[in-house]
């Protein structure tokens, strides 16, 4: 990318880019480069509130701040988080919807925790017999069922919380 950019520089010519990206990456590669890049939209998999339901990609990560830096640039945000992941709870559900909506993100994406073949996820979740034999591939999507047993979230649950989670959203921003 940063050769890209030298070469858009010295020929001015300039692109656009819209793309997914971790907070890690955007970090590293640094934020006003991205404007200079011609960045004007992100995907970030922000995944969690909480660090053990997050990934190594997010340590350190203020989300709010990382979201609000992009936005004072001009670089529209779709934030992403997990919900119904191995570690919530009823109890603990709504403070991750109450995080993901206070990133005041520009879109923010809700999905059902959703393991899928060749991944560790799913390996692991085979091996411990979680993974849902009766559930279709047409429905292993992540906006209505979870693909796996989850003792916390039975039945249509996990619906109703993405349904809570996206009216939040919409009613905060």
């Amino acid at each position: 990318a940063l050769e890209l950019l030298e070469e858009m520089e010295r020929h001015r010519r300039y692109f656009g880019f819209q793309l997914f990206s971790s907070a890690e990456a955007i970090r590293a590669f640094g934020l006003d480069t991205m404007v200079r890049l011609g960045v004007s939209f992100v995907w970030i998999g922000v995944e969690s509130a909480t660090g053990n339901g997050n990934f190594a990609k997010n340590d350190g990560v203020d989300a709010r701040l990382l979201t609000r830096k992009l936005r004072d640039r001009g670089i529209t945000v779709l934030a992403s988080g997990i919900l119904c992941a191995e570690h919530h709870t009823p109890e603990n559900m709504q403070a991750e919807i109450d995080f993901m909506v206070g990133l005041e993100a520009d879109m923010v994406q809700f999905m059902l925790l959703t393991p899928l073949p060749v991944t560790a996820l799913w390996e692991d979740m085979k091996r411990r017999g979680l993974l849902r034999e009766d559930l279709p591939w047409a429905e292993w999507h992540g906006q209505k069922e979870l693909s796996w047993s989850h003792p916390a979230f039975p039945g249509d649950a996990p619906a109703r919380w993405l349904e809570k989670a996206f009216r939040a959203d919409y009613e905060a921003n």
